[in-house]
């Protein structure tokens, strides 16, 4: 009876054990101190092969942007190696290791103007001009862009100390994408004020200028990736908060000061989807609004009052001045901002079979 006993005790164990493995494989131990450091120790440095991967995936990635192609721009991503000397920089802080730190900033230093350096001279080769919404979309940052940059850098670090998750380093260099920030900032320079809106891009006028508003894309990503990767290294041990604290507190007065910017952006963001929603749910409210058609948008918050500007196609007669100051009216309640709305309106007739 008790061997029978015994047996039903432990088959609940054995089922466990077949279905999930030990729970000391669950859970997984950091990688020792020692093998993290001497695989940072080696990606931190400027190698040859480094840099031409770095050179390639920056031609790659300016011809996507020019092309207007996200699927070359992601390639281009999972190929640039410009995370590692950032990931090696953050690791050496909250380890004190000076020798790696100046390794590592001499390495990212010199990536970034290489980087620079080709989008430059591949942009002047191809010799276009026209910005499409791959590049717009890359320098008008926002608040959510350093959301995405805190996720990847806490992801970077955490697969870094985990062997059975490090295959998942190639999503993260997707994910917070250094390298085309950098390359629109060259394209930028590039450009000049020779720079042609696509009049097929989602917005007729970017927010900021092109370099500026790249860099300033990267600059997010770089501050987010070396203070929450340092987190994440500290909390798993490898570091200490003591020596890390200088350079925390450099990192965090960085990002307080681009959260400027980035919150400018947001609420250019959040203005677009509350004037979005408005006008879909006037058109879906009012029959008369059916044949309206909004094709561009863009507007400047900075401004007192925030200047609005609309184009829209409508049929003949549809959008008349009532229809302008009923729009404005809606609009003003959905934002509780003072506005000055401007709407360009593009007649259409509309000719339609009859049947008897």
């Amino acid at each position: 009876m008790s061997a029978e006993n015994n047996s039903s005790s432990k088959l609940p164990e054995n089922l466990w054990r077949r279905l999930f493995g030990d729970w000391a494989v669950l859970r997984e131990s950091p990688i020792p101190v020692a093998d993290l450091s001497k695989s940072l120790e080696v990606s931190s440095l400027p190698s040859s092969g480094f840099y031409l991967m770095l050179a390639l995936s920056t031609a790659i990635a300016t011809l996507g942007l020019i092309m207007n192609s996200a699927a070359v721009i992601i390639g281009a991503m999972i190929i640039a190696p410009l995370m590692n000397p950032i990931i090696s920089l953050s690791y050496a802080s909250v380890r004190g290791e000076n020798i790696l730190i100046m390794r590592s900033l001499l390495t990212l230093v010199t990536g970034i103007l290489l980087v620079l350096i080709v989008s430059y001279a591949t942009t002047s080769l191809v010799g276009s001009r026209v910005i499409g919404n791959e590049i717009i979309s890359r320098i008008n940052p926002s608040l959510l862009d350093l959301g995405i940059a805190i996720g990847a850098g806490t992801a970077g670090a955490y697969a870094l100390t985990r062997s059975k998750i490090g295959n998942a380093l190639p999503g993260v260099a997707v994910a917070v994408a250094l390298v085309p920030p950098l390359c629109v900032t060259g394209i930028g320079l590039a450009f000049g004020v020779q720079g042609v809106i696509d009049p097929g891009s989602e917005l007729s006028q970017p927010h900021a200028s092109i370099s500026f508003g790249a860099f300033l894309l990267f600059l997010t990503n770089l501050a987010a990736i070396l203070f929450f990767g340092g987190f994440v290294f500290v909390w798993q041990g490898y570091g200490h908060w003591k020596v890390a604290s200088t350079q925390i507190v450099l990192v965090v007065i960085t990002l307080i000061v681009l959260a400027f910017p980035l919150n400018t952006a947001f609420q250019a963001l959040y203005f677009r989807s509350k004037i979005l929603t408005t006008i879909n749910q006037i058109g879906v409210e009012h029959d008369d609004w059916r044949d309206v058609h909004l094709l561009q948008m863009d507007m400047d918050i900075r401004s007192k009052p925030v200047n609005i500007r609309l184009s829209i196609y409508a049929g003949e007669g549809e959008f008349e001045e009532a229809d302008f100051s009923f729009l404005e009216k809606k609009i003003k309640e959905r934002i509780d901002r003072p506005i000055k709305l401007e709407v360009y309106v593009s007649e259409f007739k509309k000719l339609e079979s009859k049947f008897p």
